[in-house]
């Protein structure tokens, strides 16, 4: 109810009395004296003790009865046409064609009973439902969104334990990322969490304080806060479908461009990698522990690059001066040029093993013609 615990007819006299009721007619607190006065009224005003609406909203209790647009004249009157409580100031000006203008009395007259306060009570509850669904709906995503967190996170550091030491900056940056949008989606879901259960607390109050007055206050009263909360609650329906349409966030794990190119260089994914020197001709392997080594170098092998390894762990090393493809035992104890210009290499740029097929790609003529060879 209203913050001031004073009469406000004796406060507009400087005197600070005790408020003991409520005038419904008046929209303001009243003390015991007052009280009578307003009882005495022609027709008599209804006041309530304080203790009866002590639950109820104060923005409820203390609408105005004064009209919006012409502040010095009481609402007397009510416009069928627009749906609007007007004062007699009002018809001439916005309400001069209209038909259906009836005393706010007439308009009010069995309120309690009626449809259009039934119909908000229905739609006040529907809303109530859907707010906690929904609010239930925001407490899931916010788990799940965790749980994706999680999981990607782990995916992120998995990733890390398997590629050498210098991609720790790269598990930083993705994890950085998904903190970004891992804090973008928990806003946006926590800010509609919040908006309904604001809507939540709002709407069960309003129910509440519709039950409360339909046995407390008069039907002009009663008439004037169903018009405000069919506002209020349509303002909120609003809001609830807004809400009720908006896509639910999820993490979704989408590998970075520069993590995809890492495993196009890296031929042995789980173990050891093999990297080569161009200005020095050698081919050097770097096991899973950061240790190096120089396992091949040839005469033959000049402006060495690219290395393949096949399904026994035999590795494939191309050379362009003169073109031919060098193949490495996987213990290296045996090194032979099985490939040469008489089998069709001519300028290769590329090569790639395919272990279900056992095939040798060759992408020769640097990069016009792909030749295909089969392992014997």
């Amino acid at each position: 109810m209203a913050d001031s615990k004073f009469c406000a007819g004796c406060q507009r006299s400087d005197e600070d009395i005790t408020a003991v009721s409520w005038c419904s007619d008046c929209s303001e607190l009243v003390c015991k004296a007052c009280s009578r006065v307003h009882k005495r009224m022609s027709p008599p005003h209804k006041v309530i003790p304080t203790q009866e609406i002590q639950q109820l909203s104060s923005s409820l209790l203390t609408l105005s009865k004064n009209c919006d647009n012409h502040p010095d004249q009481k609402i007397a009157l009510y416009c069928c046409q627009h749906d609007k409580a007007v004062c007699k100031s009002c018809v001439p000006v916005s309400h001069q064609n209209c038909k259906s203008v009836i005393s706010i009395e007439k308009a009010a007259r069995g309120v309690k009973d009626g449809t259009a306060i039934s119909d908000l009570e229905r739609r006040i509850s529907n809303l109530c439902q859907v707010t906690e669904s929904r609010r239930s709906q925001s407490e899931k995503t916010l788990v799940d969104l965790d749980e994706s967190r999680t999981k990607i996170k782990t995916r992120v550091s998995e990733i890390k334990r398997k590629v050498i030491a210098h991609l720790d900056t790269l598990e930083a940056e993705i994890h950085k990322d998904i903190d970004s949008k891992y804090t973008n989606c928990t806003e946006s879901v926590s800010r509609n969490r919040n908006i309904i259960q604001s809507s939540a607390d709002s709407l069960s109050t309003w129910k509440s304080d519709i039950n409360s007055l339909k046995q407390h206050t008069s039907e002009v009263h009663l008439f004037q806060v169903v018009k405000f909360l069919d506002a209020k609650t349509y303002q909120k329906e609003l809001e609830i479908r807004e809400i009720q349409t908006a896509t639910v966030p999820i993490l979704k794990y989408h590998p970075s461009e520069s993590e995809s190119k890492i495993k196009k260089l890296v031929r042995a994914w789980d173990g050891d990698v093999y990297c080569t020197d161009f200005d020095n001709n050698k081919l050097f392997l770097v096991s899973s522990d950061g240790t190096e080594r120089e396992i091949y170098i040839s005469p033959g092998l000049e402006e060495v690059g690219d290395v393949a390894v096949d399904d026994c762990g035999d590795v494939y090393l191309r050379g362009c001066s003169p073109d031919n493809i060098h193949k490495i035992s996987n213990d290296e104890q045996k090194h032979d040029i099985v490939l040469t210009a008489d089998d069709g290499i001519n300028g290769p740029f590329c090569i790639s093993y395919n272990n279900e097929t056992k095939e040798l790609l060759v992408l020769n003529e640097y990069g016009r013609s792909i030749n295909i060879y089969k392992k014997t």
